[in-house]
């Protein structure tokens, strides 16, 4: 399910049903894995423009990205930014 409710993504490096069932199943494991390490990439990358191209909520809900990729580089995006801005403070102390 993706967080906008349309389908799924497709598995982005090419593979054939060839050959043994294990041989297939596990090529197809490894094109999904992939494919979900390309797509998380870009996730990321979409979060951190979140003020920049559009506000976070719009963002939610035109991305195409499967539910639990937003979810997780949505909130690592978040901590970031938190993290980030712990370290300014911290440091208009030791001023």
């Amino acid at each position: 399910m993706l967080a906008n409710g349309t389908n799924p993504p497709k598995i982005l490096p090419y593979f054939t049903m060839e050959g043994d069932v294990e041989n297939y199943l596990n090529n197809s494991t490894v094109a999904m894995q992939k494919s979900l390490k390309i797509i998380f990439s870009d996730a990321i990358e979409k979060a951190a423009s979140w003020e920049i191209e559009s506000p976070r909520h719009e963002w939610l809900f035109n991305c195409t990205y499967p539910a639990q990729l937003f979810m997780t580089g949505s909130q690592i995006y978040w901590t970031d930014e938190i993290l980030h801005l712990k370290s300014m403070k911290e440091d208009k102390k030791m001023q």
